[in-house]
């Protein structure tokens, strides 16, 4: 998308210095409304120098240029949808798109590899567990260490999907949690979180 001195910008100077500092922001915007139906003043279509039919559909960069502001650069601006914006973070941490702040959809090598390699290790740390719980069912005493935590995990549903692009505490405890292991008492201890099984709670 194009962009010029739009007119009815009048003498401020710092509006129209804010929209060409982020005008990938601003056209993100303009195109996602137009996706969903929303009528774009003529004024808007002057600065970005552009007809509707000149629009791109709005795809996952152009989400992600979104999100972006809406999670990251912008974040200020938006100060009464705290909790929404947590939802979307743990939705997007969770499904492998938002890393380290950083948002993006795009899949490549060393994304699919990492994948891979997580799916391998979560496999087979389902499996140790399964081969020890048969042997030694309720004398079973086991533990699994990880690097990360990976808090967007505690929020999800007990038919919440789970991504593996990671691998973290509360993901792997999930994972066993939802696994056929009648009378296996699982719990998690970190730093911040600590999950017990309930019939452990009288002993407290």
């Amino acid at each position: 998308m194009r962009h010029r001195e739009p007119a009815l910008m009048g003498n401020d100077g710092r509006m129209a210095s804010r929209i060409y500092d982020h005008m990938d922001c601003y056209s993100a915007m303009l195109i996602y409304l137009h996706e969903k139906g929303r009528v774009i003043p003529q004024a808007h279509l002057e600065i970005v120098d552009s007809d509707l039919s000149d629009f791109p559909p709005f795809d996952f960069d152009w989400a992600a240029i979104l999100l972006d502001l809406y999670l990251n650069k912008g974040r200020k601006l938006f100060a009464d949808c705290e909790e929404h914006q947590e939802r979307w973070e743990n939705r997007l941490l969770r499904y492998g798109v938002m890393e380290r702040g950083q948002i993006s959809f795009q899949y490549n090598r060393k994304v699919n590899a990492t994948l891979a390699s997580s799916i391998e290790k979560m496999d087979s740390i389902r499996d140790i567990v399964e081969f020890e719980y048969r042997h030694l069912a309720r004398e079973l005493c086991l533990v699994v260490l990880a690097d990360y935590i990976c808090k967007e995990f505690l929020a999800a549903g007990p038919d919440a999907d789970l991504c593996m692009g990671k691998l973290g505490v509360l993901l792997m405890f999930e994972k066993l949690r939802r696994e056929d292991f009648p009378g296996l008492r699982l719990g998690v201890l970190t730093g911040s979180i600590v999950i017990l099984p309930s019939d452990a709670v009288p002993l407290m």
